[in-house]
């Protein structure tokens, strides 16, 4: 039974003037008559665009696809964390300080809020290659920030897409 008190929606508004990752397409939504006169829209985007999750299958081949997740792990209860001093990155350091728990989802707050989502740009706060390994440790069930990507624009270090 859902029985949360406190509801919030933290999803960025999909629409042509949405941010995408580089490379990634651009939304789009195309309005259709019906031939019974109903008003449809076609609606074309990428999988990341957005407030979007990164299933196993986007790194690994063998991988779950989004759909075959179960929806129990992305609602319930979490903890977000104030992480705005970091710069650069989210690192291992930053996170112990907050005694994560096995089993927890956690969302991280970053300088990335302030500074908005009107336009994409490369300098975001990331997680730390060892903050990943430090929440895989920890069981965490979900960890999100408050950007497009939790990688580094870039980098060859993957390890923020395999480690979870």
């Amino acid at each position: 039974m859902f029985n949360y008190k406190n509801i919030i929606d933290i999803s960025l508004p999909l629409n042509e003037q949405t941010i995408v990752y580089p490379g990634n397409p651009s939304f789009n939504m195309e309005k259709i008559k019906s031939p019974g006169g109903s008003q449809l829209a076609k609606i074309n985007l990428g999988t990341h665009s957005g407030t979007h999750v990164d299933a196993p299958s986007h790194v690994f081949s063998a991988g779950k696809n989004i759909d075959e997740m179960p929806l129990a792990n992305f609602v319930g209860p979490c903890r977000v964390l104030d992480v705005t001093g970091c710069e650069g990155s989210v690192s291992k350091v930053a996170l112990e300080k907050f005694a994560i728990a096995d089993g927890e989802r956690i969302l991280l707050k970053t300088a990335n809020s302030a500074r908005g989502y009107k336009e994409f740009y490369t300098d975001y706060i990331y997680l730390a290659s060892d903050a990943f390994l430090y929440l895989a440790e920890n069981n965490i069930i979900l960890v999100g920030i408050d950007f497009l990507s939790i990688k580094q624009k870039g980098s060859p270090d993957n390890t923020p897409h395999t480690a979870l």
